[in-house]
């Protein structure tokens, strides 16, 4: 059996389902001289693994066994670097008769070798995170001393298997993989940047393990720095600039992690963690204004900049919210196409905001501002925490109750937007002091996620009604078959506002100022 310790490079391009990349890549390639010879169809299901505390993603590494019918193999893959399309990654591989029933009965090899040094004595064994089937189309492309790969995969994701777990896919997407097998870097490098300039095909910025953990909902870089707070939690006493400096950077980490999967658009969920993430920057940033020596200017900059990302991401969220909705129930109409042309501009514009060189010098330059001379300055005369809460939650709760009592009183959809607004602001607000006053503060960021969540149904209803009106104005008269839609969103609009004062009382009840102050 084959092992083996080596470079792999490679480009990678996202395709749409229904693409033929092939009628288009076949002419292009021959154009410059490549041969393509296509290859047997391979079904594969690869099988991706770590332990309960990812050391394995710590040390920079994906693990995997795959089953690829004729031949089966186990993995060690490093996320590597990445030079405009070209992907690099260290790969250590071993080809074995069968996959191993567990992994107390893995086989001896360079695999298990680099295992041993990845995790050393005592740690827990490996754990399957989820498996990612693949039907391959593979293409060997020869030009002289190169050679390439050319792979169109049709993959999906599934959780790991577990008893009584479904069979239903967590993520569906089709790729295409450029490898190269023989020659120069170089060459895969040119090929693959006419590729994009002269077939406009998307690259990808994920790996297939990054979209299999997204798509199953796991977060390594979250659960490992959620035990890093809690050992290293800020007590009430400490100063409130270390708090927030944390604050900033967590955000800014998950804004910048969030930012290939919100590129990519396979599922709308990297765009609204993305925006989640601006908000939660704006609003830490808008509270470096309480604290000294801090240059109020260079505040404002950030807070400008980062309003700009998430304006950018807003239209594409909206339309990824009610594509899916409005679309599969407007069937027959001109509604599905008018909101899907919407929404490829909607994404082009995003994806060219992501590409430009204004947002390249923000993510360049903001981590500067994070380490900038003045954080030494504003630690020796920064309040405490428990101060800078008691100063910042105690105002924000009072404003925020005092608006909901206007709204009960005029309840319009204007209204109950503003509410939901400040409601964020509160919420994102309360989560800065969490981590001190974890037990505390808990039933007031769950009442107001709560309200929260019941003004987002009332925001969507009012969305969707905009949409179609925006779709009729485009057509220049009414369509009836979209009546019975409109229908349904003015009564689920009035539901959750007819619902509100329900809500309303019990967030007055559950989260009052003085139980705020004693939370702290």
């Amino acid at each position: 059996m084959s092992q083996s310790e080596h470079a792999e490079w490679e480009a990678k391009f996202l395709l749409d389902q229904d693409e033929r990349p092939l009628e288009a890549l076949e002419p292009f390639l021959t154009s410059r001289g490549f041969e393509l010879v296509e290859q047997p169809e391979i079904r594969q299901v690869d099988r991706y693994f770590d332990t309960p505390s990812w050391d394995l993603f710590r040390s920079g590494w994906a693990f995997r066994w795959r089953d690829a019918g004729p031949y089966t193999l186990l993995c060690l893959k490093s996320f590597g670097a990445v030079a405009g399309n070209v992907h690099r990654r260290d790969e250590v591989e071993q080809e074995v008769d069968v996959l191993p029933e567990s992994m107390d009965a893995f086989p001896r090899g360079v695999v298990a070798d680099r295992l041993g040094e990845l995790l050393g004595e005592g740690m827990d064994p490996p754990r399957e995170l989820f498996r990612l089937e693949t039907h391959r189309r593979v293409y060997r492309v020869q030009k002289g001393s190169s050679v390439l790969l050319l792979c169109v995969d049709e993959s999906a994701v599934f959780p790991s298997a577990r008893e009584g777990a479904t069979r239903e896919a967590a993520l569906r997407f089709h790729e295409l993989e450029l490898e190269l097998e023989e020659g120069e870097g170089n060459a895969l490098a040119n090929v693959a940047k006419e590729i994009e300039q002269e077939l406009a095909f998307l690259p990808a910025r994920q790996s297939k393990f990054e979209r299999g953990l997204q798509a199953v909902g796991l977060d390594p870089l979250t659960s490992m720095r959620s035990r890093a707070s809690t050992a290293k939690a800020s007590t009430p006493k400490g100063p409130y600039s270390v708090l927030l400096r944390r604050r900033l950077s967590e955000q800014f980490e998950a804004l910048l992690r969030q930012e290939p999967r919100a590129w990519e658009g396979l599922d709308p969920e990297g765009v609204h963690q993305m925006r989640v993430a601006s908000r939660r920057l704006r609003v830490a940033l808008g509270e470096l204004r309480e604290l000294p020596k801090v240059p109020p200017k260079l505040v404002a900059k950030w807070r400008h900049e980062v309003q700009w990302i998430c304006h950018c991401l807003g239209a594409i969220r909206d339309l990824d919210v009610h594509q899916e909705i409005l679309a599969t129930r407007a069937e027959g109409t001109g509604l599905p196409a008018y909101l899907e042309a919407r929404r490829v501009e909607a994404r082009v514009a995003l994806r060219e905001a992501l590409a430009s060189e204004r947002y390249a010098d923000f993510k360049r330059m903001f981590p500067s501002f994070l380490d900038g001379a003045f954080w030494r300055k504003t630690k020796k005369r920064s309040p405490t925490i428990r101060k800078a809460a008691r100063k910042a939650l105690l105002p924000a709760l009072k404003a925020f109750r005092k608006q909901g009592r206007q709204v009960e009183k005029r309840m319009d959809a204007r209204a109950l937007h503003s509410l939901r607004i400040h409601g964020k602001h509160l919420r994102y607000l309360l989560e800065i002091f969490k981590p001190t006053f974890p037990s505390g503060l808990r039933v007031f960021v769950n009442e107001t996620k709560r309200l929260q969540n019941q003004l987002g149904e009332h925001q969507d209803a009012c969305v969707a009604l905009d949409l179609i009106d925006a779709y009729e104005t485009s057509i220049a008269g009414e369509d009836r078959a979209l009546i019975d839609l409109k229908r349904d969103a003015i009564e689920r609009r009035q539901n959750w506002r007819a619902a509100f004062p329900e809500t309303w009382t019990r967030f007055r009840q559950a989260a009052k100022p003085s139980s705020l102050r004693d939370a702290m």
